[in-house]
C-alpha cells in the first residue's frame, strides 16, 4: 500500500495550534475534545489503520485527568502550508 502524502485542513485556532506544537515536539496533551475533532477527520483515520500494529500516530485518552495525549513517530512528518497539514512518511 503505497503512501504518499494526506492534507488535512482546519479552521479551527485552537487545533492548529496544537497541531504546531505536534508538528515540533512530536507529542501534544490537548483537551478531549479537539482529540476527538482531530480524529474523526478521514486522513486521520486512514494513517491509523494503515499500521495497526505498529502506530505511527498515537492518540490516547485519560478519563480522570480530562486530557488527550497524541504522539507521532519519526517516520511520520506533518508540514504546515497556510491552513492546510500534509502528513507523508519519510
Amino acid at each position: 500500500m503505497s503512501f504518499n502524502s494526506r492534507e488535512f485542513y482546519t479552521r479551527n485556532k485552537d487545533l492548529q495550534r496544537y497541531i504546531d506544537c505536534l508538528m515540533k515536539d512530536y507529542y501534544v496533551e490537548m483537551p478531549p475534545r479537539y482529540a476527538q475533532e482531530l480524529s474523526r477527520h478521514k486522513t486521520i483515520r486512514y494513517i491509523r489503520s494503515m499500521d495497526y500494529k505498529n502506530p505511527s500516530l498515537i492518540i490516547a485518552n485519560d478519563t480522570k485527568l480530562h486530557r488527550s495525549i497524541i504522539k507521532i513517530k519519526k517516520p511520520l512528518v506533518i508540514k504546515k502550508n497556510g491552513n492546510k497539514y500534509s502528513f507523508s512518511f519519510s
